[in-house]
């Protein structure tokens, strides 16, 4: 058996010759392509629209589970379905503490979650930062860049 194998180009991310700026333009590379992964996946703005929807309907629950208690279950027992009764109006308060609770777990889990993912991309960005004022101090020791690499921010 033969394998063939065409090669269109090679990027190297480690290599006994390599300088320092080399690594150092590498993994800044690499940082700058987990942030663009980041940001095309959009996690954070999409964390951040669903737990706008979840304290909305948070708040509608909230509400009905205060005109419950105003104005007697009857009210909620409509908009959940039921037809009244003392038990049923039991239920339907047991059935809507229930749901609040659900979605305050729900709540808390999603804000960790975005938050978590917004610590991520400041961590990413603060290192490619790092990386970049490196990869300067380097090239003005040196007093010339091999590789030819920019850093551009947009705001």
């Amino acid at each position: 058996f033969q394998l063939d194998i065409d090669l269109s180009a090679i990027r190297f991310t480690d290599h006994p010759l390599f300088t320092q700026e080399h690594t150092l333009a590498v993994q800044l590379r690499e940082l700058a392509a987990q942030y663009e992964a980041r940001q095309r996946l959009g996690m954070e703005d999409f964390l951040s629209e669903k737990l706008a929807a979840l304290k909305d309907a948070y708040a509608q629950l909230k509400a009905a589970e205060r005109l419950a208690s105003e104005e007697g279950v009857g009210m909620a027992s409509l908009t959940m379905g039921g037809a009244g009764g003392e038990r049923e109006e039991e239920e339907v308060m047991a059935e809507l503490r229930r749901r609040i609770r659900i979605y305050r777990e729900e709540i808390r889990t999603t804000r960790q979650a975005r938050d978590g993912e917004h610590t991520s991309e400041l961590k990413t960005v603060g290192g490619i930062i790092k990386l970049w004022n490196q990869l300067k101090d380097v090239r003005e020791v040196q007093g010339y860049a091999c590789p030819g690499l920019r850093l551009l921010v947009h705001a």
